[in-house]
Order: structure tokens, then sequence, then C-alpha cells
């Protein structure tokens, strides 16, 4: 995932296992050079999974938010090819975007986008609570 790329509050654990994730799949990778065994890490953006439904923002597929099937056909595309990817072309542009800032604004960033989703999915949680 590329919540490896900045610590993102609000997601604090979240993104730190996809850092683990990726140092993991790297050093497997070279563990097994020359064993006939493929490692590859990918780092997809959002996609339209049900994982995703805390916002709409991300339930309408979209040229950056594909939808699963869509991401996979395009993923399996790389695997044997690179050692790295984001899986998805639109994704590879959106990442190339997120790198380019420093560190300081990436977090910020991530912080007020995790701050827009918190409130999307607290507003749709208030509306599907019954009321006593």
């Amino acid at each position: 995932s590329s919540s490896e790329l900045q610590p993102l509050p609000l997601m604090t654990v979240y993104a730190a296992s996809k850092v683990y994730l990726k140092s993991f799949s790297e050093a497997l990778r070279v563990e097994y050079q020359g064993s006939g065994i493929t490692i590859q890490h990918l780092s997809p953006l959002f996609i339209n999974t049900k994982m995703n439904a805390f916002s709409y923002r991300l339930q309408t597929s979209s040229i950056f938010v594909p939808d699963a099937e869509t991401y996979a056909q395009n993923a399996i595309n790389t695997l044997g090819i690179v050692n790295h990817s984001t899986g998805y072309w639109a994704h590879g542009i959106q990442y190339f975007f997120t790198i380019v800032p420093p560190m300081w604004v990436r977090t910020y960033i991530g912080n007020h986008m995790n701050k827009v989703f918190r409130r999307d999915y607290l507003s749709t949680r208030s509306a599907t609570l019954p009321v006593l």
C-alpha cells in the first residue's frame, strides 16, 4: 500500500505495517533471488473495495480509484517484470506525485485526508444509527 510512503496520523498502525511489509518483501526477494520464486512488492493507492466503505468518495470507480478486477488485471501484468509496482498505471502517476514533496508535506496531507475520511465515516455511521 502507498501508506508506506509517509507517517499517516489516524492510521498509524496500518501505515507502519505497510512499511514493515515493504522491507519484508524486499529482503525476501534478495534471499530467494535465483531460486525461481518471484517476490514482488505492490504499493496500490485507493481501490474501490468494501475495505474503503468508510468513505463514499472511494466507493465510485474512476481512473484513479479502479475496481478490484481492473486493478488485479493490471497488477498481474507487472508480475515478473518489476520488483516493485503500484500495479496500476494511474496509481503510478499518483505515486510519483506523492513522493515529490518532502515528508512533512506528505504527512500533513495524509493527516488532512484522514480527517476528511473520518468525517465521512462518522456522518454515514450517525445516519444509520437507530434513534433511541
